[in-house]
């Protein structure tokens, strides 16, 4: 088999490990390779998870935090990994308690069908806008998901608004499910561009929505996405 023809799970995972095992179980097939991120603030026993058929890889480097930039760190140091040991036809970056609606025969025909689409969800719309404004115009400082996280967020912003601090950028936003189907070349785009991505996306709100869409739509690829994006591969 052409190890273009393979597919790359990238998994992010913080509990429900049972669940974590499940879909490991479901994806353990010679066309795929496995790579998981656990949250580094989980305790966990990495002999509890098994592949039999796929190459089954479990890190566990980054404490990552609600909102934050962490979220695209590990995103990215996936793409990385994964990038970095071989080259597959699609990666699909999912998170630890889905799981697929159909089968992998089903899945891998769906996209030898449509390969080189690149399968991200962007969402154009005044609500859109908005949402970006606010994730993007301030400095979030503060994320995380406490009542007291929350409080400190807000007074931060007031402040911000107050003192007319505002973030300037100089490409257009988007933003949209951070959870994609994506083919090999744009899996090394957005790594090539790690240190940008996240020199750009630091303080701002849950980014991990926003840097995929951006990087896409101020690109050739673009042109490539899948517009009638649906619940192909995960619940």
């Amino acid at each position: 088999m052409s190890t273009i023809s393979k597919h790359a799970y990238l998994i992010i995972a913080h509990n429900e490990f049972g669940l974590l095992q499940k879909l490991i179980s479901i994806l353990d097939d010679e066309r795929n390779d496995i790579f998981i991120h656990i949250d580094k603030k989980s305790t966990f026993h990495q002999e509890d998870f098994c592949a039999y058929k796929s190459n089954l890889t479990i890190i566990s480097k980054i404490m990552v935090q609600w909102g934050d930039v962490t979220q695209i760190e590990t995103e990215l140091l996936l793409f990385k990994l994964a990038t970095q040991h071989s080259k597959y036809a699609y990666y699909h970056l999912i998170s630890g308690v889905d799981l697929p609606l159909k089968s992998q025969d089903y899945i891998h025909e769906f996209f030898n069908k449509h390969q080189g689409t690149e399968f991200l969800d962007v969402g154009i719309c005044e609500y859109n806008e908005k949402c970006i404004s606010h994730r993007t115009k301030y400095y979030h400082f503060v994320t995380g998901r406490t009542i007291i996280r929350r409080i400190l967020r807000k007074l931060i912003l007031a402040v911000e608004q107050i003192c007319k601090i505002h973030r300037r950028y100089d490409i257009k936003m988007y933003m949209g499910c951070n959870w994609c189907s994506v083919t090999d070349d744009f899996a090394r785009y957005l790594v090539f561009q790690t240190e940008s991505i996240l020199s750009s996306f630091k303080y701002t709100l849950c980014a991990d929505e926003l840097y995929k869409q951006t990087i896409l739509m101020n690109s050739d690829f673009k042109d490539k996405r899948y517009t009638l994006y649906a619940n192909i591969v995960v619940a």
